[in-house]
């Protein structure tokens, strides 16, 4: 009995300190995901925010007069397939938020943004 006691003490110590630490991380991960506020990235140097896009799907339709905001963060969106979760994400001339999927799209061009005036 005394050479069963001398071998559980440190092995049961061990697996009371796994089941800890397992907890603590489950907590510190709950906590992180709970105040987590990104929900997309934007990328530096590759479009400015006030830019107008047109982009060209690979089924051949073209998405025009558009403005970048950015992609999908996948890490925020748990649970959710792999194809919904990598999205780009514009926005219309009404304010409208389109999410395309990032693996149909062939082509973004910047388009230049002229201001007309109208004169009386």
């Amino acid at each position: 009995m005394n050479i069963f006691i001398e071998w559980m003490a440190p092995i049961a110590a061990i697996c009371i300190g796994i089941m800890i630490l397992a907890g603590f991380f489950s907590i510190i991960g709950m906590i992180k995901d709970r105040f987590s506020t990104v929900k997309y990235f934007k990328m530096k140097k590759f479009l400015k925010d006030s830019d107008c896009v047109s982009i060209l799907l690979s089924s051949g339709k073209s998405v025009s007069n558009v403005r970048f905001v950015g992609f999908t963060d996948s890490s925020s969106f748990k649970g959710l397939p792999y194809s919904l979760a990598n999205m780009l994400i514009c926005e219309t001339q009404d304010n409208r938020r389109i999410m395309i999927r990032a693996d149909t799209i062939r082509m973004i061009e910047q388009e230049n943004k002229i201001q007309t005036t109208t004169g009386s």
